[in-house]
């Protein structure tokens, strides 16, 4: 499971990284525009920092970009045991089709 919880941290750091990129900021640019430090911006963009909530908005923000743009399309693993559980467009669904709410 802690291997899926780094998957996690690595897939929104590409996505963080292919924004930065496309919209043509530098690292330490968004450093400066999120009020973060350079170095913490690389680690999170290569999956080595488990980015805080706070820190993800202030990141998200900066590029202007909505929270879950960064996280379409990511697949979450599931905490309950239910390995059941499907995540589609931030709502999720068990076997039950009931829908479950989600942070994303």
């Amino acid at each position: 499971m802690l291997e899926n919880i780094r998957n996690i941290s690595v897939v929104i750091g590409r996505k963080i990284r292919v924004e930065r990129v496309k919209q043509g900021i530098s690292q330490e640019k968004l450093a400066e525009m999120s009020g973060l430090h350079r170095t913490y911006i690389g680690m999170v963009e290569r999956g080595e920092k488990n980015i805080t909530l706070l820190n993800y908005v202030r990141i998200a923000s900066a590029l202007n970009v909505p929270l879950h743009e960064l996280t379409l399309g990511l697949s979450l693993p599931s905490f309950s045991g239910d390995s059941s559980l499907v995540v589609d467009k931030g709502v999720s669904k068990s076997q039950t089709g009931k829908d479950k709410s989600t942070v994303f």
